[in-house]
Order: C-alpha cells, then sequence, then structure tokens
C-alpha cells in the first residue's frame, strides 16, 4: 500500500477490494462470531484461533475475484486488447494498480478509449 502514489481510480479501488478479499478468504482457521442475549442486552463477541495459519495461495481464486469485481469496467478502460486483459484476470495475472516492475500505474484513472 505505501507504494501507492496517486489517487485510485474506479478499477484500481476494485482491484483493491479483491486483494483485501482475496487476503481475507487465506485466513485459516476462520475467527467463530457469537451474539449472545445477557439480560435483553444483544452482545457480540468472537473466539480467535490461538494461531492463524495462511492457506496455500491459489492465482485462480484470485483470478475469479479480480474478474468479477474488474471485468465489468473493462469496457472504458482497455481498447483492443480486452480478450488477452480478461484472461490474464481470470488467471490472476493482471494488475491495474502496478505495473510488471510493481511501481504504481497513475494513469490507469484514464480509460483507454478516450
Amino acid at each position: 500500500m505505501r507504494k501507492i502514489s496517486g489517487p485510485l481510480s474506479p478499477i484500481q479501488l476494485r482491484e483493491i477490494m479483491a486483494r483485501i478479499a482475496y487476503a481475507n478468504s487465506l485466513v485459516t482457521p476462520r475467527p467463530k462470531f457469537h451474539t449472545d442475549i445477557l439480560g435483553g442486552v444483544p452482545r457480540i463477541s468472537v473466539t480467535l484461533p490461538n494461531e492463524v495459519v495462511p492457506a496455500p495461495g491459489d492465482p485462480q481464486r484470485f483470478g475469479a475475484l479480480m474478474h468479477f469485481l474488474c471485468a465489468p469496467l473493462l469496457g472504458s478502460y482497455v481498447g483492443e486488447n480486452k480478450d488477452f486483459v480478461l484472461e490474464n484476470l481470470r488467471q490472476g495475472r493482471w494488475s491495474f494498480v502496478f505495473d510488471a516492475t510493481g511501481n504504481f500505474v497513475a494513469d490507469s484513472m484514464d480509460p483507454a478509449n478516450s
């Protein structure tokens, strides 16, 4: 997150959301939430595991999240290479936030078709 050096476009915000959702999906074991009513007052509590061990990474799972969240916006962001971008999204190998060297992509704010 420290590498983000400017405002995020809508598609970049969706990518960040996909990355957070993906990281959350790797948390094992999951915390368990409970709702109790004590003396007529509801109380929400959580049982936390002693240790959290991330599940193995899965590029296909990440790709599915990226595709679900970002594909609806692609019409205005990519031109002739839309199929290439969609396939790489599905494979978890595409980023609108960072380039191939890990630098922030500041011009993702501008639709390719404009």
